[in-house]
C-alpha cells in the first residue's frame, strides 16, 4: 500500500484522541487476510478486535498502521514491560482496546491494500502487478517508493532475445524469451530458454534450451541440467536458494 499519511495526521490531531489506527474494509475477508486483526467500530472509533477466521466475506481489517501522540507512546511503552517483556504495538494496542484505556480512531484507507501472508500471496501479488492497472495504484506518480540501489548495468538484451510483458531488473543478461514474468537483478537467461509466468530472484541462471513455466526460483539457482520444469497456474514450483536443477 502507499498511503500519504498527512490528512490522517491532521484528523488525529483534530480528534483530541491519543491513539489512531488506519484500517482497510475489504470484501474478500474470507479468502486472504485470514488471522489479521478484524476491527469492530462503533461511531468511528474502535470497540474490539477479533482474529479474521474468513467467516464473512467482508470485514474491517487493520493495516497495523498506528498514529500515537509521542508523550502517550513512550508512557505505552514503559507500561507494557510491566504487563509482557513479549507485546508488540499490535498486542499493546489490542491491550488498550480491551481494558478501555484509551479511545482509538479508526480510519479507513481507500487505495490498494495487497496481503502478503502465504507464497501463494507473494506469487500471485507480485505476478498481478505485471497488469498496468493495478500497478499504478501502489506506483503512483509523485509518490515514489524509494528502495536499495545497487551499482550494476543496466539489463543486456542479445540479438535473439524476445521479452513481453515483464519486469527485468538491472544487471540481467537475456538472451533467451521471457514472458509474463517477474526477474530480479543479475539472472541470467541463456539463448534459447523460455521463461514464462515465473518469478526469478537475484542471481539465477537458467541454461540453453530450458523451459520453465510457474516457477518461483530463489537466489543463485542454476537451472541448466533438467530442461523442463514447470507448475501450475495456482501451484507454483518452489526452487530453494543455492540450488542446482
Amino acid at each position: 500500500m502507499a498511503i500519504d499519511f498527512r490528512p490522517y495526521l491532521k484528523k488525529h490531531s483534530k480528534s483530541g484522541n491519543k491513539i489512531s489506527l488506519i484500517y482497510k474494509r475489504v470484501t474478500n475477508a474470507d479468502s486472504e487476510f485470514i488471522n489479521c486483526d478484524a476491527l469492530e467500530i462503533k461511531d468511528g472509533v474502535i470497540d474490539g478486535f477479533s482474529i479474521n477466521g474468513g467467516q464473512n466475506k467482508e470485514a474491517d481489517i487493520s493495516l497495523e498502521v498506528f498514529i500515537f501522540n509521542f508523550k502517550t507512546f513512550m508512557k505505552l511503552i514503559k507500561k507494557s514491560r510491566e504487563i509482557s517483556t513479549l507485546f508488540n504495538i499490535r498486542d499493546l494496542v489490542r491491550h488498550i482496546v480491551a481494558n478501555k484505556m484509551f479511545a482509538i480512531n479508526a480510519y479507513p484507507f481507500d487505495g490498494l491494500v495487497i496481503p502478503i501472508l502465504t507464497f501463494q500471496n507473494f506469487v500471485k501479488y507480485s505476478t498481478d502487478l505485471l497488469n498496468y492497472d493495478i500497478r499504478k495504484q501502489l506506483f503512483k506518480e509523485g509518490w515514489p517508493i524509494y528502495t536499495t540501489t545497487h551499482n550494476t548495468p543496466p539489463a543486456t538484451y542479445g540479438e535473439n532475445a524476445h521479452v513481453s510483458n515483464s519486469f527485468i531488473a538491472n544487471g540481467c543478461i537475456i538472451k533467451g524469451t521471457v514472458i509474463n514474468s517477474v526477474i530480479s537483478r543479475d539472472v541470467i537467461v541463456e539463448e534459447g530458454a523460455i521463461v514464462k509466468d515465473c518469478v526469478l530472484y537475484s542471481g539465477t541462471q537458467v541454461g540453453k534450451g530450458a523451459n520453465l513455466q510457474y516457477v518461483l526460483s530463489d537466489k543463485k539457482v542454476t537451472i541448466k541440467e533438467i530442461i523442463d520444469v514447470a507448475g501450475e497456474k495456482d501451484d507454483f514450483i518452489y526452487i530453494s536458494r543455492g540450488a542446482h536443477i
